[in-house]
């Protein structure tokens, strides 16, 4: 417990510290005070083949496609940014692209957060994927557009250093919402000085970003502006939105403090969708929007500090944080269908404030090994939540009905121990136990009917219930650069807290999982390729008519998936990633039958980027680098209710970029050859003119996926 003693005293030295800057700062958000690499001008080294033995850095050129630290799941994997560089960067959501595994929908518009795919799940808004930013969770539990919803407003791309993917709930630190797996997003800036860039694109898009880091300072201190407009590639498209980001790191011996704040702002209109029929038959624009009007606005302010410990008896960590939160959606999926006469628009609102603590202790414990180690940590969350749901009259936007007005409190409190043994000097085993206890408490405040007069309604009422989940895994290093990997674990979702009784043992969406697979780990490669399986006792899918995410029976995937990034020289990059998954129901209920295919996911999602960068000469006393990236995304095999299929769609993206020293001109490119194809497909019902006789039977509806779309970049670094 030395460790732990000595957190305060040592925040006292280093507020105090005049000097001390780390060359060598651990990665942000990280927890588990095992020892870090240390970095070089591309990446570090792959692994040495001994399981969970920190790597030794080589010589400059040498790099690291392999994760900092040893994941739990087979096909676990970091992002560097040297491939997050090798495609357009318009957005933080937009970096997501370069998970293995995971696709992307902007059905809602450019402003509003994307829908997530991933290896099967129909994650929407981030119910299946638990998400952080350096840290601080994202995921916002019973959030009444959808559950675990996650906003990455207000992150620029370029502060994004790595992703860290953690497939499946394999990691006793994994919590709610770690059901498909985790992705973390980890922070710095890729260079000292003063960096201004300002961009011009089609469709009236702008962009101005200014970043700063100190000359002395590591890549995770820095500041960073942005203010971001377009008008949209069609009607009801236009966005805005401005953030700031900043984060400060300090070390003085074998303590380090880091400190994460940023604020954002969105205003975005949503074009919603159309029936395709209407589309081929020329009724409609391609880029038309039958209801003008939806769409939403954002905003969100948060901080966290984290102070680690990493001495010789233990190490420890504690991080403290808070988040600020408001969202108001409007949408409209089926017209006039519901409500003939004013039609189905819904207006969704929520402010809520967290505040949460996350830590850990790591102390070596040699039961087998020297190398043996025991973690145990704790996290505390608290959500105070004000919501409402209001449905629109389309004519004059006055409420018709009004269905949610509640206050909602929720508590998330859980405790995990880890244990890392080695019986053989090839062989490393853990095994984990994670315990959650959730309470909820809800209060309804009633509404009011079109043209009557308020009233009180509903009643307090409070939930609670607790989580177990074992976790598992074995890594036997096999020589010459190569793992196998088993990994088995359990994991939760929160349930919605408006949808518990009172005195209710709170339901959980749980998972079983497993995992077995290879790594290879080499001189500028590293590859991952593993067989995966997950069952759900209960699930979530899209219902059109509450515009989000409804209880169905459960569900299991089960696929393939298999990534290689190839870095073998300082001016060459690529990275490939390829994932087969079968999702179907275990379970029959309501209109879903076992065996039938989960709709609305991929079964095959492919992606391949390929880059250069090289000094070509010299001009004017500098050398002038170029720059080329190209990027191919597929997905394919989605079906859709009603026994109908989704049509695959193949995107390809480009760069060219050319800098002088201080000057640095970019083109990026977006689906470079204009293909035309649907960024979303549904089948359901509708009614789009207003009084008309509806008809209930299923139609293919779609949103349309964006156009080839240009960005020129100017920036300047000093």
């Amino acid at each position: 417990m030395g460790a732990v003693r000595r957190l305060l005293p040592s925040l006292a030295l280093l507020l105090l510290a005049e000097h001390g800057w780390a060359a060598d700062v651990d990665a942000p958000g990280r927890l588990t005070g095992e020892p870090d690499v240390p970095p070089s001008s591309a990446l570090a080294q792959p692994p040495a083949p001994e399981p969970e033995t920190a790597p030794e850095p080589l010589e400059e050129v040498t790099v690291d496609a392999a994760p900092r630290t040893e994941p739990h799941a087979p096909s676990g994997t970091v992002v560097p940014r040297r491939v997050l560089e090798l495609a357009p960067q318009r957005s933080a959501d937009s970096l997501l692209r370069f998970a293995p595994g995971l696709t992307l929908s902007r059905h809602g518009g450019e402003g509003k957060p994307a829908q997530l795919l991933y290896r099967g799940f129909d994650a929407a808004h981030g119910q299946d994927l638990e998400v952080t930013l350096g840290g601080l969770p994202l995921n916002e539990v019973s959030n009444l557009h959808g559950q675990g919803y996650v906003d990455l407003g207000g992150v620029m791309p370029e502060a994004v250093e790595r992703l860290q993917l953690e497939p499946g709930p394999y990691d006793a630190r994994q919590g709610d919402f770690a059901v498909a797996g985790s992705l973390g997003l980890e922070l710095g800036w890729a260079e000292p000085g003063l960096t201004t860039q300002l961009s011009v694109g089609s469709f009236a898009e702008r962009r101005l970003l200014l970043g700063y880091r100190p000359k002395d300072a590591p890549s995770g201190t820095f500041a960073a502006f942005e203010a971001h407009a377009s008008d949209g590639y069609g009607k009801s498209r236009a966005s805005r939105r401005s953030g700031a980001l900043a984060q400060w790191e300090h070390r003085l011996g074998d303590v380090s403090l880091r400190l994460l704040g940023g604020a954002h702002t969105a205003r975005f209109d949503s074009a919603g969708v159309l029936r395709l029929d209407d589309v081929e038959q020329g009724r409609v624009d391609r880029w038309g929007s039958y209801l003008p009007g939806s769409g939403g606005d954002s905003s969100r302010f948060f901080f966290g500090a984290e102070l680690r410990d990493g001495g010789r008896e233990g190490s420890a960590s504690l991080m403290p944080f808070i988040q600020q939160r408001s969202l108001r959606l409007r949408s409209n999926f089926t017209g006039f269908l519901v409500d003939p006469a004013h039609g189905d628009a819904l207006q969704q609102t929520e402010r809520r404030t967290t505040l949460g603590l996350r830590g850990s202790y790591g102390v070596a414990l040699p039961l087998l090994s020297a190398r043996d180690r025991l973690e145990a940590g704790l996290y505390a969350r608290s959500d105070a939540i004000e919501q409402a749901q209001l449905r629109l009259a389309a004519a004059d936007d006055s409420v018709v009905t009004s269905e949610v007005d509640a206050s909602v409190s929720a508590l998330d409190l859980a405790g995990w121990l880890e244990l890392r043994v080695h019986p053989l000097s090839w062989l490393a085993v853990r095994a984990g136990l994670r315990a959650d206890g959730l309470g909820f408490a809800t209060q309804d405040h009633g509404g009011h009917a079109h043209g009557a007069e308020e009233h009180a309604g509903g009643h307090a009422r409070s939930a609670q219930g607790t989580h177990l989940g074992k976790k598992a895994d074995l890594v036997a290093a096999l020589g010459a650069g190569f793992s196998a990997v088993l990994a088995y674990g359990e994991g939760f979702r929160s349930p919605q807290a408006r949808s518990l009784g009172d005195g209710e043992r709170a339901p959980f969406a749980s998972a079983r999982s497993g995992e077995l697979g290879l790594r290879y780990a080499g001189r500028g490669l590293y590859g991952t390729l593993s067989g995966f399986l997950t069952r759900l006792d209960s699930d979530l899918s899209f219902d059109e008519t509450t515009g989000r995410n409804e209880a169905v029976p459960g569900t299991e995937r089960r696929g393939l998936a298999a990534t290689l990034v190839a870095l073998p020289t300082d001016w060459f990059t690529s990275s490939t990633s390829l994932t087969f998954t079968h999702a179907a129901f275990h379970s029959s209920g309501g209109r879903f039958r076992a065996g039938d295919l989960l709709p609305n996911v991929p079964a095959r999602v492919a992606r391949t980027d390929l880059g250069v960068q090289h000094v070509v000469t010299r001009l004017l006393g500098r050398e002038l680098q170029a720059r080329a990236g190209l990027g191919l995304g597929y997905q394919g095999g989605k079906p859709l209710p009603y026994g109908e299929v989704a049509r695959d769609s193949v995107l390809v993206d480009g760069l060219l970029g050319a800098r002088l020293q201080e000057l640095e001109l970019r083109l990026d490119v977006e689906n470079l050859l204009d293909t035309a194809w649907f960024d979303g497909e549904y089948t359901y019902a509708s009614s789009f003119r207003p009084g008309a006789q509806a008809s209930l039977l299923p139609a293919r509806h779609v949103s349309v996926g964006p156009p080839r779309q240009l960005l020129l970049t100017l920036a300047l670094h000093l």
